[in-house]
Parts: C-alpha cells; sequence; structure tokens
C-alpha cells in the first residue's frame, strides 16, 4: 500500500513561505501521517510542492528516516522538490554515503613540493 505525505497541509494556507526547519518538525509530520494510518504502507511518497526551504538537520531526518524505514521494509521517496530543497537532501546524501563533494589531492608530504 502507497501513502502520500503532502507536507504543504501542514503549512496554514497563508503562509508564503513554507520551510522545514527542524530535526522535530520532520518527525511530527511523519509520525502524525503513519500514525493516522490503520494499515502499515510499503511504500511513502514524501511530497514537497510548495516546499521553499529545508534545513540542513531537516534533510538529515529525512535520509535517516529513509534508512530506518528501508530497514524495515518501507520505501521512502521526494518528490516535488525544488533545486534548493534537491541539493540539501543530495548533499545530506553523499555526506551518509561518505562520498565527497570535491576530491582534494593531498601531497604526502612536503617534500613533493621541492
Amino acid at each position: 500500500m502507497k501513502t502520500v505525505i503532502p507536507l504543504k497541509k501542514y503549512f496554514p494556507e497563508e503562509f508564503l513561505y513554507k520551510d522545514i526547519g527542524t530535526r522535530a518538525m520532520v518527525m511530527h509530520i511523519l509520525n502524525s501521517h503513519l500514525s493516522a494510518m490503520t494499515e502499515k504502507p510499503d511504500e511513502v511518497e514524501v511530497d514537497f510542492e510548495e516546499i521553499n526551504f529545508i534545513s540542513h538537520s531537516a534533510a538529515h531526518e529525512f535520509v535517516k528516516q529513509k534508512q530506518q524505514m528501508a530497514d524495515e521494509g518501507i520505501s521512502l521517496s521526494f518528490v516535488h522538490m525544488n533545486q534548493e530543497v534537491s541539493f540539501m537532501i543530495d548533499l545530506i546524501n553523499r555526506k551518509d554515503l561518505k562520498k565527497p563533494l570535491i576530491h582534494i589531492h593531498r601531497a604526502a608530504s612536503s617534500e613533493s613540493f621541492e
């Protein structure tokens, strides 16, 4: 069973900027949506439509939850992300996978420069 979490529903309509800034906010959204379900989903889609910004810590929490849900057999995916949100999620994924954004070559010793 698939469920969709439309993040914009957690913000009043009159909010011009819909930002997700804390781990607690991520946990509140996921927990409130999933606990209201009568059946455990096998797929969860988080819809970022109208979300302007996500903080580093909130993005990390989403990625962490994605990993934890995968361990439980639940697929968590993210859709309708703007460029900023997508960049932050990608940044966290690289860090969690220990992939550097850029490769820096360091000389083994100062003798290399002589």
